[in-house]
């Protein structure tokens, strides 16, 4: 699930994520972190966004819609890149569950610096939610 803790410069946590997914969770977990600290998103923006990934079989790109732009795409496949997109672009047949989608399944904790409260958000892809008890 590859939890992972993430702190600022000064050593105060930032954000504890991880996520459920298989092969998908390393490049879920770190889209979500390169979200957070480079694009400035917060938890919910960055888990909810849109994913790349990539295994090396099959040799192609899966692109969530909206995860690339055209450009983007088009250089990609001049360059001989094979390119799937959609919800369903890693597993056509996957199903509805909690674990059945085929991307991965983040969640996340944010601690606000200035206040100190905690944000928590689960992945919209799947049914289901994070709690805070």
């Amino acid at each position: 699930m590859a939890p992972t803790l993430v702190f600022t410069p000064d050593g105060d946590l930032l954000v504890a994520i991880g996520a459920a997914g298989g092969s998908t969770i390393p490049t879920t977990v770190a889209q979500a972190i390169i979200h957070m600290v480079d694009d400035r998103m917060t938890v919910d923006r960055a888990i909810a966004a849109p994913r790349l990934h990539h295994n090396l079989l099959p040799d192609v790109l899966h692109a969530e819609d909206d995860a690339l732009e055209a450009a983007t795409a088009h250089a990609l496949e001049a360059r001989g890149h094979k390119l799937g997109f959609g919800s369903d672009a890693l597993d056509p047949d996957a199903g509805e569950g909690f674990f059945d989608t085929p991307w991965g399944k983040a969640c996340g904790v944010e601690i606000e610096p200035s206040t100190g409260w905690r944000i928590a958000d689960c992945d919209p892809r799947a049914p289901g939610a994070g709690a805070i008890p």
